[in-house]
């Protein structure tokens, strides 16, 4: 249902809603719902590419599949929430021309044990959890959790492990809800169909290298009760380089849908795709294409883990 829509990441533009429509006079109130106890667990499917040009081209891709879990530790009486943000599996497999294809599997020892460098600092993230202290809007105001974490990273990795993993936490304190792909931020005020809102920061898989951007949000369609989404937005930034006089251009593009239950307040699906380049002066460095797919999963029957 939400993916028949239409941005190029395979779902198709819809069409305004009829302004006499019954649904286009409506103004709907966007907003998450926490219930203490209650676990949110969700599959995300994300591809990324990445291409080196210049002397030596160089290409690499990445097919990530993980298993996410929320856990609602206490609901405020301002709507917010404080929650547990874990991944409980990954699975990935990284290939590059002339290279042997890499396979993990986090319930695999071995697996683990060989995971390449470039990979560390998802895999140690795996298990681990990290909580946060969430709005009714989506906005993150708390995290705790990492420096444990961090510090664990640094006693048992070398010192060429570090840097992943270092990285990534950095990350991680400020955006962490980017473990799971969900930096999507609701509007303040309640909102028709066809209208639009705007915030600083856009879906967008850490599994995928984090980019930040400012997004544009468009509200489509209500189908089914399930709010449907279009989110789009684009960086682009240049400076000088360091004893250089040459321009070092970036740009990314990010365009994609996502679906929000307006009842229960929780999202329900999500897709998008990214691309972007370097250039230094006149020649292009690096070339990355990223995809994802993220479905909330029905919760497990009772007894069941």
């Amino acid at each position: 249902m939400l993916f028949a829509l239409a941005v190029s990441c395979g779902c198709g533009r819809l069409p305004t809603p009829r302004p006499g429509s019954h649904e286009a006079a409506r103004a709907f109130l966007l907003r998450y719902k926490f219930s203490p106890g209650e676990e949110r667990r969700y599959l995300l499917r994300a591809s990324f590419s990445s291409q080196t040009l210049g002397e030596g081209t160089e290409r690499l891709s990445v097919e990530h599949e993980a298993e996410l879990r929320q856990n609602v530790l206490a609901a405020f009486p301002n709507a917010g929430a404080r929650v547990t943000v874990v991944i409980d599996k990954l699975r990935f497999v990284m290939s590059a021309p002339g290279r042997e294809v890499v396979e993990f599997n986090s319930d695999d020892a071995e697996s683990v044990r060989g995971c390449p460098q470039e990979m560390r600092g998802i895999a140690f993230l795996v298990g681990k959890e990290i909580e946060i202290e969430q709005r009714a809007s989506g906005e993150v105001v708390d995290v705790s959790g990492l420096t444990p974490i961090y510090e664990e990273a640094l006693d048992e990795l070398s010192l060429k492990e570090r840097q992943p993993v270092e990285r990534l936490l950095r990350e991680m304190a400020f955006k962490p809800s980017a473990l799971l792909g969900l930096d999507v931020i609701l509007p303040e005020q309640a909102i028709r169909l066809g209208e639009s809102w705007s915030a600083e920061g856009g879906p967008f898989p850490v599994f995928c290298g984090r980019l930040a951007y400012r997004c544009d949000y468009l509200f489509r369609e209500v189908s089914d009760g399930q709010a449907i989404v279009e989110f789009r937005g684009d960086r682009g930034a240049g400076e000088v380089q360091p004893g250089s006089k040459m321009q070092q251009v970036r740009n990314a593009k990010v365009q994609g849908a996502l679906s929000f239950d307006l009842d229960e307040g929780i999202l329900t699906g999500m897709r998008g795709e990214s691309s972007s380049f370097l250039r230094v002066g006149d020649n292009e460095q690096l070339r990355t294409k990223a995809t994802w797919q993220l479905t909330l999963q029905k919760p497990p029957r009772m007894g069941q883990k």
